[in-house]
């Protein structure tokens, strides 16, 4: 009974994980933390590309388009 529970505990979280890698990008902190993510896996281009896409997003606030600015200044001053 413990190892069906596990398993099915398995399986929720692997279709988490997909769910959360293919949702659409349409909020400032899916731009960020996908962007995020990807920098860690030192994947820049996607994540100036992610940010990017957010920049170009009318819903977002000037405040949050100046952030994803500021995020990539700093992704781009750390490569040189």
């Amino acid at each position: 009974m413990k190892e069906l529970l596990w398993l099915l505990l398995l399986i929720l979280y692997g279709i988490y994980k997909l769910y959360k890698s293919r949702r659409p990008l349409t909020k400032f902190d899916h731009f960020y933390e996908r962007a995020f993510e990807l920098e860690e896996k030192k994947r820049y281009g996607d994540a100036l590309d992610i940010r990017n896409q957010g920049i170009e997003l009318h819903t977002l606030t000037d405040l949050e388009r100046a952030d994803l600015h500021l995020a990539n200044g700093r992704m781009l001053l750390k490569l040189k």
